[in-house]
């Protein structure tokens, strides 16, 4: 069995293919702006509980 930090390390090491943000209505242009500039593409956009979720997937 792993260690603990060998478990976290590999963890970290993964590449991230998408992404789930949690983000206020004033925020939302800003944090789409800023991922579309870093190769990222928008997928899903839902309002939950007076927050914004936004979904990317990294463009390859």
């Amino acid at each position: 069995m792993d260690s603990l930090d060998e478990r976290i390390r590999k963890a970290m090491s993964k590449d991230v293919k998408a992404k789930t943000l949690l983000c206020s209505k004033e925020d939302l242009n800003r944090i789409i702006k800023e991922h579309l500039d870093l190769g990222w593409n928008l997928v899903k956009q839902d309002e939950v509980n007076g927050k914004i979720k936004v979904t990317f997937n990294m463009v390859k």
